[in-house]
């Protein structure tokens, strides 16, 4: 199991995070799927962290970007919607990619103009592997706030 390179990783360190793993190992845990845990937990609490949320009442237009995550944080999918449920829906049922997902994470914007110059932002930026597509009547000068 690496532990990283000497340059992040002190021989100190080393030595602990070695004793730590030998701890899990004994204690019946896969060192490696605990470190895989610990990494997607920190992973989904960055995301919930930067979640921005607006009231629909106030923002008519209120469109979703989402962003399909895989287990290792990789990521598989974005999209725009004004009604998320059922675009999720409709990804369940029609894409071969959905159940790599285990986690959403949705971002909210007061325009779908906005909503859809974000999504062609992460899909040139981000590069999601399941993406094909930019919208065609997306304009570069869209790609600017």
């Amino acid at each position: 199991m690496g532990l990283g390179p000497l340059t992040d990783v002190s021989p100190g360190e080393a030595r602990k995070l070695a004793q730590e793993f030998r701890i899990e190992r004994d204690q019946g845990r896969d060192p490696i799927e605990a470190r895989s845990q610990r990494k997607t937990e920190n992973f989904i609490e960055a995301l919930l962290r930067t979640r921005v949320k607006l009231d629909p009442k106030t923002t008519p237009e209120l469109t979703h970007l989402y962003r399909h995550y895989d287990v290792t944080g990789q990521l598989l999918y974005v999209g725009v919607a004004q009604s998320t449920h059922n675009r999720l829906q409709q990804r369940r049922k029609q894409t071969s990619w959905f159940p790599l997902t285990a986690l959403i994470a949705i971002d909210d914007y007061p325009t779908r103009a906005s909503a859809e110059a974000a999504e062609a932002r992460a899909i040139v930026e981000e590069a999601p592997i399941y993406n094909r597509v930019v919208r065609l009547n997306l304009h570069k000068s869209n790609l600017k706030d």
